[in-house]
């Protein structure tokens, strides 16, 4: 995990899906995502890997905040 990134630094769609696959799915999201083809499906699976690892607790609550905030970029 030492190579892992921060999920802020994903443009808005991305974070979107990130933290769609943490709250369907947790630790499986880290090996979704890692077939994803797009250019920043590498990045998307660290962001993944590195939240994966968080309590469930504070992972569901931090995922969901994630998710509304790139919905309301992605409405702007």
């Amino acid at each position: 995990m030492g190579d892992s990134i921060p999920i802020n630094l994903l443009p808005a769609k991305e974070r979107a899906v990130v933290s769609l696959a943490l709250l369907l799915d947790g630790q499986e999201s880290v090996s979704y995502l890692k077939n994803n083809a797009s250019e920043y499906g590498e990045k998307m699976e660290k962001a993944a890997e590195s939240m994966s690892s968080l309590d469930p607790k504070i992972r569901l609550s931090l995922s969901g905040v994630l998710l509304r905030d790139a919905l309301e970029e992605l409405r702007r």
